[in-house]
């Protein structure tokens, strides 16, 4: 487990749940600006070939769009921990990010342009093992989210033996 924080990814609205497990991955798609988006890389920039790709968007898209672009390059480190999220069985599983964020422009049509390597742990966590709190914790829109503390501590009771 970890001792640094603790990131959820869920991509596709989860669909790459077994994906993510088997390659031994998490990623986020977001291809047009997937090829600049390398560490250390700055929301100025992302946002420059955002508007650049897709002037039509709206500056409120650009924002979210960059903040989780940011977040999985630059804020997400080498030993946090990570869920993903399988809506279909309802279970999230856990594992440790063990790389640097890259482009995968094989994967810009599936919605995987960004992928950063994981150690995924075997052991799967049923939503409904979890409490209310911890649950709505993890019920976030977003792609990319830092869990809270206290939806962390449980998950991490989850896991022990």
């Amino acid at each position: 487990m970890s001792a640094g924080k603790l990131w959820m990814v869920r991509s596709a609205q989860g669909c790459h749940y077994h994906a993510f497990y088997q390659r031994g991955i998490v990623a986020i798609g977001w291809r047009h600006i997937a090829a600049v988006a390398r560490p250390g890389v700055s929301r100025e920039i992302l946002a420059a070939h955002y508007r650049d790709a897709q002037p039509e968007a709206k500056a409120g898209s650009i924002r979210a769009g960059v903040a989780q672009v940011w977040r999985f390059v630059n804020e997400m480190g080498n030993g946090d921990g990570v869920l993903t999220y399988d809506p279909a069985s309802r279970r999230y599983r856990y594992g440790t990010i063990s790389g640097a964020a890259w482009h995968n422009p094989a994967g810009d049509e599936a919605a995987m342009s960004l992928v950063r390597p994981v150690v995924w742990g075997d052991v799967e966590i049923c939503r409904d093992d979890l409490s209310a709190t911890a649950q709505k914790g993890l019920n976030a829109i977003l792609t990319v989210f830092a869990v809270s503390p206290t939806a962390q501590a449980e998950i991490e009771r989850q896991l022990r033996p």
